[in-house]
């Protein structure tokens, strides 16, 4: 019988197809092996431009250096909204504890944690626009295609791209960086954006020059972190967006464009009784906002990206935090815009005995994205710290003392109702007797 000749490939097609799958392999590992070094020459270079880095501390261990543990404070005000969540964890330099704790400007604990927050959030945005250009310069330089599908090379950089803000801006704990050091350290992205970010605070609080003269000396100190140009760029224009929010914060005070009574807040009231503080934003401080606004448009002219790292919505936030009070809001919302006079107001009734605390805070709402971020509060914060000593109500001071003395007043009592009862005996025998 004729066998009929097989129409599949020949062995020299299967050879073809072989090497054909080969040299995508060796491409992809190429395109791999050239990104990973790229990753480690950037981050050897921020190393060698970076001062030495004698280990790291979390942000509570920095505050608890100057007071008492913060952390049952810190963890109430993480669950009221007023810190991020995982502020106390977070790692800071020596350098950076040191600027932690003179922002706090010797204030108390909550003040303290307040002064962290904003810092670390500034730290942050400017860390997160390292990392978006970064990220932006990997998608251009990985641009192409392998054997008709997408480079891995490409897909990693997209995979960086669509983390969502909060990851990108928030990270975990960091793991050791490098250095051959012991326990954990600083990642080197960050202390170059902390570096960034206080170069842009001093410079904008000394106000000497224009606004594009500012950003090029913020670029410069960036570059010579050892961040490359795009990175610098991005960077500058954060930390120089942050300074400048900041430095609205501070007018926003010493102008009295905010008010809060009762002016003074009563050191005592009786249980029970109540009072309404109320907090008041002028309007004119939407005058502050128009004025951030064109500072904005002139970093925007200076700088080569086309968007800044957050965006300021001329809102404000007002929120209490009590320690054993009953507050009843007068208000639907946290939140509003700042067009014209605008007031919250809150009922605190004094329903524990002893001394109780009560913080006020107000700051300003920021966008990253569509994502709504902690607000950048005012600062010195909280706007208004009182202690409140509760004294108990007089019949309910009787009833307690009654209540607890029981013991004491039974003895009495029957001794009493033994005399009453054998006087009026008495009496009657007497009255017979006659």
């Amino acid at each position: 019988m004729r066998m009929l000749k097989s129409c599949g490939p020949g062995p020299f097609y299967r050879r073809r197809q072989y090497a054909g799958k080969y040299l995508v392999g060796i491409g992809v590992a190429a395109a791999l092996m050239a990104l990973s070094v790229g990753w480690l020459v950037s981050d050897a270079a921020a190393q060698t431009n970076d001062p030495p880095d004698n280990g790291a501390v979390s942000v509570e261990e920095c505050l608890g250096k100057a007071y008492s543990p913060v952390g049952p404070t810190g963890q109430t005000l993480a669950r009221e909204g007023v810190i991020e969540e995982n502020l106390l964890p977070t790692l800071v330099t020596d350098d950076m504890c040191g600027d932690v704790l003179e922002r706090a400007q010797n204030g108390d604990p909550v003040q303290a944690l307040v002064a962290a927050q904003n810092y670390i959030q500034e730290i942050k945005l400017v860390e997160d626009s390292i990392h978006k250009a970064a990220g932006e310069a990997t998608a251009r330089a990985s641009d192409r295609r392998l054997y008709g599908d997408v480079s891995l090379v490409s897909a990693m950089g997209e995979l960086q791209a669509n983390k969502g803000p909060a990851q990108r801006q928030y990270r975990d704990r960091e793991t050791p960086s490098g250095g051959g050091g012991k326990g954990p350290r600083v990642k080197p992205v960050r202390r170059a954006a902390a570096s960034v970010s206080e170069t842009a605070a001093g410079i904008v609080a000394d106000g000497d020059g224009s606004i594009s003269d500012m950003f090029e000396r913020v670029e410069a100190v960036a570059l010579s972190r050892g961040l490359s140009r795009s990175e610098a760029d991005y960077s500058a224009r954060c930390g120089l967006e942050t300074a400048l929010l900041n430095a609205i914060s501070k007018e926003l005070i010493h102008g009295r464009y905010i008010k809060v009574s009762p002016a003074p807040t009563p050191k005592e009231m009786e249980y029970g009784d109540s009072v309404t503080v109320e907090l008041l934003v002028s309007g004119d401080a939407s005058g502050l906002y128009e004025k951030l606004e064109g500072q904005y448009g002139e970093v925007a002219e200076a700088s080569e990206t086309e968007e800044g790292c957050v965006g300021v919505v001329e809102s404000m936030k007002a929120r209490i935090s009590d320690r054993s009070f009953k507050i009843d809001p007068h208000q639907d919302k946290e939140v509003k815009r700042i067009t014209h006079d605008t007031a919250w107001r809150w009922d605190v009734t004094a329903n524990t005995e002893g001394k109780n605390t009560v913080d006020l805070f107000v700051g300003h709402v920021l966008q990253l994205g569509e994502m709504e971020l902690v607000p950048h509060w005012v600062e010195p914060s909280p706007v208004r710290h009182a202690t409140i000593t509760v004294k108990q109500e007089p019949l309910r001071a009787k009833s307690d003392l009654v209540g607890r003395n029981w013991q004491w007043l039974l003895l009495p009592a029957v001794i009493a109702l033994a005399a009453a009862t054998w006087l009026v005996w008495m009496l009657g025998r007497r009255e017979h007797d006659r």
